[in-house]
């Protein structure tokens, strides 16, 4: 990190915990035999995931190819089980060390049911929020990230009221997308890096 940078947000206080929810994900070739199987993954899992919903259900869209979410209790947990995909989901992010525990953990029993022996892809994702309260109806971006943009002059900052840019970083063996942007909740904005 850039000296100037780190110096700027040293002691920056922020209204809560910025990461909001951390993702694990793998991605396979297709399984069909999952689909006949995932009680198998239930039986592993539903003494901490006990309720079963479909994710994003599409009417179009065959039922194999359907997602099944294992949610926590309080759902501030998930598991998605499908033909092609496994993902661990936490909305309760406390340490990487506790978060690398359990989605060690769900894989391993993701995979004693389904042997899942190719991966296509893994991500890792951690999605922050940041409260930011308006000043005179603008965000002030540049207390919270080292990042901007201009309108053009006949655009009036006021007339504003949401944005969202998305950069992505090449990395050895991957990419990190970093997604700014606004989402509009009474007098707050939220500002999601």
């Amino acid at each position: 990190m850039e000296p100037g940078l780190k110096s700027k947000y040293k002691g920056k206080k922020f209204t809560k915990a910025p990461v909001v929810e951390t993702v694990f994900e793998i991605r396979f070739p297709l399984n069909l035999a999952i689909d006949s199987f995932k009680h198998k993954f239930y039986d592993a899992v539903k003494n901490t995931h006990p309720i079963i919903e479909l994710v994003d259900f599409n009417p179009f869209e065959h039922p194999i190819t359907q997602n099944l979410n294992y949610y926590s209790p309080d759902k501030s947990e998930n598991l998605i089980c499908g033909v092609s995909k496994f993902a661990y989901i936490t909305r309760a992010y406390k340490t990487y060390h506790e978060f690398k525990s359990n989605f060690t953990q769900y894989v391993k029993s993701f995979n004693e049911c389904f042997n899942i022996t190719e991966i296509n892809r893994i991500g890792f994702r951690f999605i922050n929020q940041i409260v930011c309260k308006k000043q005179e109806s603008c965000i002030p971006l540049s207390d919270y990230v080292d990042f901007g943009f201009k309108l053009p002059d006949d655009i009036p900052p006021t007339m504003l009221k949401g944005f969202q840019t998305t950069l992505t970083l090449e990395t050895k063996g991957g990419s990190i997308r970093s997604i700014i942007g606004t989402k509009n909740k009474e007098d707050l904005t939220i500002l999601t890096l």
